[in-house]
């Protein structure tokens, strides 16, 4: 069975050898997620059955006082555990946690030519909010994507607030 578990110092090999092995270019270093561990959550999907411990995916989610929504930084799976629902799991610990924090939403940017990220992230209800030009380290583009927590009542009411990010419009989308 696969579980999803914080990191910690301990992971930092596997977490930077997943990185590595999961994106060509504009990877989190160890140095990064050393940082990282400290002032974010760093979340572990694991296998605790035949092969335990085995790293298999890992989200970063990012916090800041002054946002009601939290940002995916990073999500990786390892190549052979893809196409299992492990990014599914990510994202569901990530909103869960989110949730629990009092946070209305989550952003993200995934490369607008990343066609598996861009279906997985809108059948999990994020909506495009954006484009960012030469975001990558290779000139390539980013969308902006970002989701508002359904089943809050709240959440139409700050829309106004959700402006400043871009999200107020898929509001109505949800």
């Amino acid at each position: 069975m696969i579980v999803c578990l914080p990191a910690t110092v301990a992971d930092l090999p596997r977490l930077t050898a997943l990185e590595n092995a999961a994106f060509a270019s504009d990877r989190i270093s160890r140095r990064q997620f050393r940082y990282l561990l400290s002032r974010a959550l760093v979340v572990k999907a694991v296998d605790d059955g035949p092969d335990e411990g085995a790293l298999l995916g890992c989200l970063v989610l990012l916090f800041r006082r002054d946002s009601r929504h939290a940002r995916i930084y990073s999500l990786a799976v390892a190549a052979e555990a893809r196409r299992r629902g492990l990014a599914r799991l990510l994202l569901a610990y990530a909103e869960s946690e989110s949730r629990r924090r009092g946070l209305t939403g989550m952003v993200l940017e995934v490369r607008e030519n990343n066609e598996a990220a861009l279906a997985l992230y809108q059948s999990a209800g994020f909506r495009h909010i954006g484009r960012r030009l030469n975001y990558y380290e290779d000139g390539a583009a980013a969308a902006r994507l970002g989701k508002i927590f359904a089943g809050e009542a709240e959440n139409v009411a700050m829309a106004g607030r959700h402006d400043r990010l871009g999200i107020g419009a898929a509001v109505g989308k949800l």
